[in-house]
């Protein structure tokens, strides 16, 4: 069995630029998800700090495992973690 750790630091998109959204949407299902799970992953997790993230890992077959909020320069942000069982 293979361990294998993908990082996708940073994909940007606005919730107008639908292109960009299906793009993501293809990468995540139809590149990243096979990829895990040929190599042996039973799972995809992600994370994001931002609310238009998350109703899209909602929207598309992730569950929320963890939820936190913290303070960074006066200002209180969120934290949320998604996985995809393969």
């Amino acid at each position: 069995m293979y361990l294998v750790d993908i990082f996708i630091t940073q994909i940007y998109y606005t919730p107008l630029s639908i292109t960009i959204k299906a793009f993501y949407l293809k990468l995540v299902l139809y590149t990243i998800l096979p990829y895990v799970k040929e190599h042996g992953g039973d799972a995809l997790c992600l994370f994001t700090n931002s609310q238009i993230n998350r109703k899209f890992y909602q929207k598309n077959g992730f569950r929320e495992f963890n939820e936190r909020f913290f303070t960074y320069m006066g200002k209180e942000l969120g934290s949320w973690s998604y996985v995809y069982d393969l």
